[in-house]
């Protein structure tokens, strides 16, 4: 029996093929390539199982978790769970924390000394505030670090691109539909 043409195709797209493949996101302004591969059908139906449960109360949404496990699984590069990438992400927010800290700390002493100064010719000085600072939160798991890299609509096109070359198409997001509107 001779093959046919199909057959021999696949075969040689099965052989060579490779299953990873760039896809370009912005980040913060500057488009970054990311390796994604496809899903496993495990992991196709784990990422189902995170975005809806069905319980007696009803049902429950959570496509931020399914999304998020979507990418954790499938964005080979940059690798979200590489704990030394993690802990080198950590050392920069500590870093820049620090930095913040001091820039702030010096701007009040500078102001402390300008109020000192103005006290001696004006009563009516303000005594300066220490202005409030947002320190940068130190990411822990890679979930953290997926999240303190990518908008929730950035890992929403991120999942979306790994559910397509997975040949699972919007089936999710359908299935969220469906659940959703019944």
């Amino acid at each position: 029996m001779a093959l046919t043409e199909a057959q021999k195709y696949l075969a040689e797209a099965c052989a060579t093929a490779d299953n990873e493949i760039k896809v370009a996101v912005e980040v913060k302004g500057k488009v970054q390539p990311f390796t994604i591969r496809p899903l496993t059908s495990k992991e196709y139906n784990d990422a189902v199982q995170k975005t809806v449960s069905i319980a007696s109360g009803g049902v429950e949404v959570k496509e931020d978790d399914g999304n998020e496990f979507i990418c954790l699984q499938c964005v080979v590069e940059p690798d979200f769970k590489d704990q030394e990438w993690i802990d080198f992400v950590n050392a920069n927010i500590k870093k820049h924390n620090a930095e913040a800290k001091k820039k702030v700390e010096e701007q009040y002493l500078k102001d402390i000394e300008k109020y000192n100064k103005e006290k001696e010719t004006d009563e009516n000085a303000v005594m300066p505030k220490k202005k409030k600072i947002v320190l940068k939160k130190e990411v822990v798991t890679s979930k953290d670090l997926l999240r303190s890299i990518l908008m929730p609509g950035q890992i929403a096109e991120l999942a979306d691109k790994i559910t397509r070359i997975s040949g699972f198409g919007n089936k999710i997001q359908d299935y969220v539909e469906d659940v959703k509107k019944n």
